[in-house]
């Protein structure tokens, strides 16, 4: 599998890696708090999520539960992320496996030390949800948050111009709008969700997302979705992303597929 390149923002992909299923994630973090964080994002994503502290632990858990996916802290016990990297990239039983380094922002030879040591990709702390999850989404093919059915009225912004639409299936990460308004994949909108189940009046959210499909008549993404398109958040602020989530709460689960995320 080939995997896109990301260069910008703190994500930094940049090798190419053959993954195999079931999915498994390791999380090697020494901090409670990052590592709540690190489960938290993943919670809603169909993957065996595993955890280690140490570099003993994390070796350990690479050669006999050989996940898919590490996501590695550059300060752990025992040894810093990049020489536990290292190790890992020469170890011939392990070489295959994914390595994410998950770096201080502030700490630029911590990047370079990771990059140094052959891991697959970066990630900066503060950690970034949506960034978070694209990385995993790069490695392990078919990577998605649970959808759910709904129907929800939303308002947006695009091109300067005040639109409406209702919202069929929605998830942490994206919501597929049920709308004819003719506007390409990559536009950025901003939105507000109105999280009630139509025609019941409930809270307005508001977010950004950008389109990331399309469904058109001459064209369909995904036939058994009308016209519209599915848009992936980029930006959810606190404020919304707690109602969001309690929302998603008192919808049913739809069957698999995507709305934006």
């Amino acid at each position: 599998m080939k995997l896109p390149c990301h260069e910008g923002g703190s994500v930094h992909v940049f090798r190419e890696v053959l993954m195999a299923t079931p999915d498994t994630i390791l999380l090697v973090e020494d901090d409670r708090f990052f590592l709540t964080i690190e489960k938290q994002f993943l919670r809603s994503t169909p993957v065996t999520v595993l955890e280690a502290r140490t570099a003993e632990e994390a070796l350990a858990s690479c050669k006999v539960q050989k996940p898919q996916l590490i996501y590695l802290s550059y300060d752990i016990p025992g040894t810093d992320g990049a020489e536990l990297c290292r190790r890992i990239k020469t170890d011939p039983q392990m070489r295959g496996t994914a390595v994410v380094m998950v770096c201080d922002a502030k700490r630029q030879e911590q990047i370079e030390k990771s990059r140094s040591a052959g891991c697959d990709g970066v990630l900066t702390k503060p950690l970034d949800r949506h960034r978070f999850l694209d990385v995993a989404r790069s490695f392990l093919a078919g990577i998605r948050e649970v959808r759910r059915s709904c129907l929800i009225r939303v308002r947006f912004k695009a091109q300067g111009q005040p639109l409406t639409a209702k919202g069929l299936d929605i998830s942490r990460g994206g919501v597929f709008l049920d709308t004819s308004v003719p506007l390409p994949a990559g536009e950025v909108l901003e939105m507000e969700l109105q999280l009630s189940h139509f025609p019941e009046q409930g809270p307005w959210v508001s977010c950004h997302g950008i389109i990331a499909w399309l469904n058109q008549r001459d064209k369909m993404f995904k036939p058994t979705h009308p016209i519209g398109f599915g848009v992936k958040f980029t930006g959810m602020p606190a404020e919304s992303a707690g109602p969001l989530v309690q929302f998603l709460k008192t919808v049913g689960r739809d069957r698999s597929g995507t709305g934006g995320n």
